[in-house]
């Protein structure tokens, strides 16, 4: 499966998650590194730079501090068997009707559109998230499946 993740990833892997969040990351992780899925990152987006972020300011944390950097390491550096990066240069224009519902009034257009386009490069077009809003706002759409990370994990084994 060609996947791609939001920000509750990196946010999940911090100091002061949740054990529920951290049991969480955990099991999309070893699953995902068992599996032969690949994860798509647009470079540069949000989640990137909150990965690269929480590397510093995390780094008096033991846990943290190895777990980012394991991600770092055998995910989203050089490992074109597990990370694809689409690149400004590689994303593909979006669907107008994707375009039309991120757009929709009070929506986030700014802080999500990265992940389409990421998405957009899949051939799955999987986006995994939690935020409610955003998989509610979506749920329709015919180009993208969004999924909350909850649901996805019931069956990624």
């Amino acid at each position: 499966m060609e996947l791609v993740v939001n920000e509750w990833l990196p946010d999940y892997l911090r100091p002061d998650a949740t054990d529920e969040a951290k049991g969480q990351v955990e099991q999309f992780l070893n699953s995902f590194m068992k599996r032969p899925d690949i994860l798509y990152v647009k470079d540069p987006s949000p989640f990137l730079d909150k990965v690269y972020k929480y590397q510093k300011a995390f780094d008096y944390d033991i846990k943290s501090r190895e777990a980012i950097k394991m991600f770092i390491k055998l995910v989203l550096r050089n490992n074109p068997d597990k990370c694809i990066m689409v690149n400004v240069d590689e994303v593909k224009p979006l669907p107008d009707n994707t375009l039309e519902k991120l757009n929709e009034a009070g929506t986030n257009y700014n802080s999500d559109t990265y992940l389409f386009e990421a998405a957009n490069n899949t051939a799955d077009k999987i986006i995994i998230t939690t935020d409610t809003k955003l998989q509610k706002q979506m749920a329709d759409d015919e180009h993208f499946q969004v999924v909350l990370l909850e649901d996805f994990l019931n069956d990624y084994q």
